[in-house]
């Protein structure tokens, strides 16, 4: 009873920070000791606590996390009572968060639609009048999204808002409901009667969130009356509120997904193009880039290089103990004891998420950086078009193309790709078939350098970008060394070492392994190579404190539920994120050949790409690494060339040139493709020291491994 009231307090005391307008990182701690207090007594009222974290989720913009903690927390309801009565509103609000994600596809939409038909058959109107409206509302923003009339469904939500006693939840409801008519006007070219109900919102709304999505209103209505000077005004309030409520305010270093944040921006930056100042929408894009670094910043200050990072943020004994706990939760047992080990095992990976992204208070705001002028590409897409801009000589921005192009489409052919990229076996046929109708959009319209970096924002991220086919045959890939610049990435450290490292097979079930270290070796003798069981955590994080590059030829495991706990295999057991980027003080460049040693969700900023940002986050001028499965002898053939091409004096994008082209000639599109080159800022195409002077040749092999 005392576990129960002490939870009850402590979400009572969340719920009155969030409804005085209090920090959302204070109802956040509320909301986790109430969360502990429940666990203990296994209190089924445990689950409105992961409902008030998805809500706050929601907020600040990370969209996907908010969707995946509440399907966690419903399939735990099947192992753990939960009151029947807080399902449906649960459920609603499910379908809600499904609907805020702008890359929804239709069987999304189908999906949000059956849970809202089951949440409103648990609501019965007469006893909850406001949850039900609540529904009928989200009912209705499904129809808009379908291209369907909302209006039964907002008419009814009207009748019932009527009847129920004047309040909080009243105003906010009926201003949803006004916004989601208004989202109907849109869709249906009325932009005069959007802008009314807009306008009217936003001197009425209830929160800070309904205003931003008023204002977001307002400036699609007047772009679409012509008032492009007044869609400006209109973003750029939206865009000040957004950033209120940022994942900073959660005082964690949370990832902006899809949703509305990022879409004002990239609304903002093209009607600044429209008003003929391209140079304007590159500054607004480049907004959701500094916030990234900025975060990152806070996190960092006072690390000393070779440790000290971000592993011991929230306390390295604690995060020792949950690593115990998860070891432990990983022997033998029955099948139903695994089923109960399933819930235990989420909720301790959940702490150790938050405890490798917790902000430092102590870190001060990070200085404003100098502009980055070695980026050449953007690339965002909006709801109808695909916007590429270039920075040209002198600092100034071009549009390069405006491809007209539906968001929904968009999103299938990278959901379509993805699948390709997974099995690596497509034909090249259906490959161009898929990507046909994007790589025009992405082509570059010039790389004198030889070389042109690009930063994509959003759902543009899931798209293989050397392996785009272009019109008339061949590859983005003939035109230049196509390299992606990551969010958040940092200037190239001074003092980088002269020493590398080659990190080659721990496990030992890699069938090239044993061949591609005689090749490194023969390669760069000096080079410090760590091969099978000498290939531990000990001796790695030893070596890469001063390393000039290194490599891992090992396998990778991503956790799409907890990227930043994806891990790298070692000979004395697995590494994540978390714990290798406390690890390296910045190297040069990183060749990380493993499995999804580049995958990461997309996100609305320029993109985080898994192990390999982290990498470009700390420095590393060049990142080699693969967004996919990755079959052992495609690597092995991509390293002996990327590698023979180094030794010969090439700098790293004429390596990975040469080593990309190897491959090209070998391997399918959809195998080559998952391989990506990132760049940080600044990096030098020419390399900072003369290589060692190869001693031989070593072959590549073919075996068909997955790493």
């Amino acid at each position: 009873e005392a576990a129960a009231w002490e939870a009850q307090a402590e979400q009572s005391r969340a719920s009155l920070t969030l409804a005085t307008g209090g920090s959302l990182a204070t109802a956040w701690r509320h909301l986790k000791l109430a969360d502990a207090a429940y666990l203990r007594v296994v209190d089924a009222n445990r689950f409105t606590v992961a409902m008030h974290r998805s809500e706050i989720l929601g907020r600040v913009g990370a969209t996907r996390e908010a969707v995946e903690r509440l399907e966690s927390a419903l399939d735990e309801c099947r192992q753990t009572p939960c009151s029947e009565r807080l399902l449906p509103p649960a459920r609603g609000t499910l379908a809600w968060l499904i609907l805020l994600d702008p890359l929804a596809t239709q069987d999304d939409l189908n999906r949000a639609g059956a849970i809202l038909d089951e949440a409103l058959d648990g609501i019965e109107p007469e006893r909850d009048p406001l949850e039900h409206a609540n529904q009928r509302v989200n009912r209705a923003y499904l129809s808009v999204r379908r291209g369907r009339s909302p209006e039964d469904d907002l008419s009814r939500a009207r009748e019932l808002l009527a009847g129920a006693p004047e309040g909080g939840r009243r105003s906010q409801l009926e201003g949803w409901a006004e916004l989601v008519a208004a989202e109907d006007d849109l869709a249906s070219s009325r932009p005069e009667a959007a802008l009314d109900r807009c306008r009217s919102l936003a001197r009425s709304a209830a929160t800070d969130r309904l205003l931003a999505r008023a204002l977001s209103c307002v400036g699609r209505a007047r772009r679409q009356l012509g008032d492009l000077g007044g869609a400006a005004g209109a973003f750029d309030s939206a865009l000040s509120l957004h950033e209120i409520a940022t994942p900073a305010a959660l005082n964690q270093r949370l990832v902006v997904g899809p949703g509305q944040q990022g879409e004002d921006y990239y609304r903002a930056a093209r009607i600044a193009v429209e008003r003929g100042d391209p140079a304007q929408a590159w500054r607004l894009l480049e907004r959701l880039d500094r916030a990234t670094l900025a975060e990152e910043a806070r996190t960092r200050c006072g690390e000393t290089p070779g440790g000290g990072g971000s592993a011991d943020l929230g306390g390295d004994s604690r995060r020792r103990e949950l690593l115990d706990e998860l070891a432990a939760l990983e022997q033998p047992a029955s099948a139903t004891r695994r089923e109960q080990r399933r819930a235990i095992r989420r909720t301790l990976l959940a702490e150790l998420q938050e405890l490798s992204r917790t902000l430092r208070p102590d870190c001060p705001a990070a200085a404003e950086p100098p502009e980055d002028r070695a980026l050449d590409y953007r690339g965002v897409a909006l709801d109808d078009e695909v916007l590429l801009l270039r920075r040209v000589a002198g600092g100034g921005v071009s549009v390069v193309r405006r491809t007209p192009m539906a968001l929904p489409r968009l999103v299938e052919i990278v959901r379509e790709v993805r699948g390709m990229l997974d099995t690596g076996d497509a034909d090249d046929s259906v490959w161009r078939a898929v990507l046909e109708p994007v790589g025009a959009a992405l082509t570059p319209d010039s790389a004198p350098s030889g070389h042109a970096s690009f930063a994509l924002h959003g759902v543009l991220q899931g798209l293989p970008l050397a392996a785009l086919p272009r019109s008339g045959g061949g590859w983005l890939a003939d035109l230049a060394t196509l390299a992606l610049r990551p969010a958040g990435a940092a200037a190239a450290r001074p003092g980088v070492g002269g020493r590398s490292l080659f990190v080659v097979d721990p496990v030992g079930n890699l069938p090239s392994g044993t061949r591609q270290a005689s090749l490194y070796r023969r390669l760069f003798p000096a080079a410090r190579v760590l091969e099978g069981a000498e290939a531990t955590r000990a001796a790695i994080r030893e070596a890469s404190a001063d390393a000039r590059w290194i490599h891992f030829d090992t396998h990778g495991q991503y956790d799409p539920a907890f990227p930043e706990l994806s891990r790298l295999s070692l000979a004395d057991g697995s590494v994540d994120m978390v714990e290798l980027g406390s690890w390296e003080a910045g190297v040069e460049m990183a060749n990380l050949s493993g499995c999804d040693t580049g995958r990461w969700p997309a996100t609305a900023d320029s993109g985080r790409y898994g192990f390999a940002g982290l990498f470009c986050r700390r420095g590393a001028s060049w990142v080699v690494a693969s967004r996919a499965p990755l079959a052992d002898g495609l690597a092995s053939d991509l390293n002996g060339a990327f590698y023979r091409a180094l030794a010969r004096g090439a700098s790293v994008p004429e390596a990975y040139a040469v080593a990309l082209a190897a491959i090209r000639s070998e391997w399918p599109a959809a195998a080559w493709g998952s391989v990506l080159l990132l760049k940080g800022p600044g990096a030098p195409v020419g390399q900072s020291a003369a290589p060692v002077t190869p001693r031989g040749a070593g072959a590549g092999i073919d075996e068909e491994v997955s790493r």
